[in-house]
């Protein structure tokens, strides 16, 4: 239990508390709910509902307890509304701060140990280590989204505030570049060709529009062209690399297996099952498939073989929808970070840690439901500003 109220306890105090003073729950129907957050509170309640059916208990209550913030935060903003735009910068600042912090510890602990950093003592060590737990891909993902939302403000700053706005940009670079997580670079990549894209495609002329579609198609083969020369190379080395990409096919080609069973195709083996399913199928040097925490490395099977056709419907919208709105805004920081987090959880599953259900819900939620409100009051939705 430590570690749930460790993560949500004071976000959901806070948010709770101005939820009773400001009475506004009282005034709210479940209509109101965004599409949002209704696949994101049906995640949880999946989660619940594959507690009972699952027959590693004690695995199945520790990922419902991480996953509470999946029912309060949207709850939450449902009764007292999502948070306004100045609202949203302040909580986007507040992260980047938190990543500068927590930044920190890397020097403390070595450059070496990207994948095992996490602070042991102290007040100051312990918010940091809640806010950003230092895990290479869910780490990255924050560290290039936080990036693009500081470069669209620039326009906004003061020249002096631009410069060191940069100059933290490119220390946070170096960090990446040290840590090296390869999924978060690639979509990365792939987010810049998108919203090139999406620029070209906002351009008057029906040249830019041809053209951004063509861009767009590019995206898609050069992205599965990168992901080939990855394996590619990860078949001839020795490498770390090899043992990534290999590992990860072993899992999707186990989960693939279960997946073809028609009770887990069509309603899932239970939410603390994953590991043993998985288990059952894996027989490699590389991979422990003995390991409790084992799981497919792809949010959206896991999410799949724990809760069927329902599970894959939810974490679809979760992973997909922002690249639709955040398309349709025009925002091109947001689309960038909606492209990135898609991609991303197609190679880990963020909703097993407190770093993934930050970003899904402290950052990701409440901005996108605020674009889904704008295009709603908004004429010129396509045009937003930063």
């Amino acid at each position: 239990m430590y570690q749930t109220v460790r993560f949500t306890g004071i976000t959901i105090i806070l948010l709770a508390a101005n939820m009773l003073l400001s009475k506004q729950w009282l005034k709210v129907k479940f209509e109101d709910l965004a599409v949002y957050s209704q696949a994101i509170l049906g995640l949880f309640v999946l989660s619940v509902i594959g507690y009972f059916f699952s027959e590693n208990l004690k695995s199945a209550g520790q990922l419902l307890e991480s996953r509470v913030i999946l029912l309060a935060l949207p709850l939450i903003y449902w009764a007292i509304g999502m948070p306004d735009k100045k609202l949203l910068h302040a909580m986007f600042w507040a992260t980047y701060l938190g990543v500068l912090l927590s930044s920190l510890l890397i020097f403390r602990q070595g450059l070496a140990p990207f994948t095992q950093v996490y602070s042991n003592g102290g007040c100051l060590n312990c918010v940091v280590e809640v806010l950003i737990p230092m895990h290479r891909p869910y780490y990255g993902l924050i560290i290039v989204s936080i990036i693009s939302f500081s470069l669209a403000q620039l326009p906004k700053l003061m020249g002096w505030q631009r410069i060191g706005i940069i100059l933290l940009n490119c220390y946070l670079l170096i960090i990446l570049g040290f840590m090296m997580p390869k999924m978060v670079l690639l979509a990365s990549g792939t987010g810049l060709l998108v919203i090139l894209s999406r620029y070209l495609f906002n351009l008057k002329s029906a040249i830019g529009k041809i053209i951004a579609r063509g861009a767009l198609i590019g995206v898609l083969v050069g992205t599965g062209a990168v992901l080939n020369l990855v394996y590619n190379q990860a078949q001839e080395s020795s490498t770390t690399l090899q043992t990534s990409v290999f590992s990860r096919q072993l899992l999707w080609n186990a989960a693939f297996e279960e997946l073809k069973n028609p009770s887990t195709l069509f309603f899932g083996v239970g939410l603390g099952d994953e590991a043993d399913v998985l288990g059952a199928y894996l027989e490699s040097p590389i991979i422990d498939s003995n390991k409790p925490k084992l799981n497919v490395h792809n949010q959206y099977l896991s999410e799949w073989i724990k809760f069927g056709f329902a599970g894959l419907v939810c974490i679809l919208i979760v992973g997909l929808y922002p690249i639709y709105i955040a398309w349709k805004s025009g925002l091109l920081w947001v689309l960038f970070i909606a492209v990135v987090w898609a991609l991303n959880l197609l190679t880990e599953n963020y909703l097993h840690r407190e770093a993934g259900l930050l970003m899904l819900t402290v950052l990701i939620l409440p901005l996108i439901s605020y674009l889904k409100d704008t295009a709603i009051n908004h004429k010129n939705f396509g045009n937003l500003k930063a």
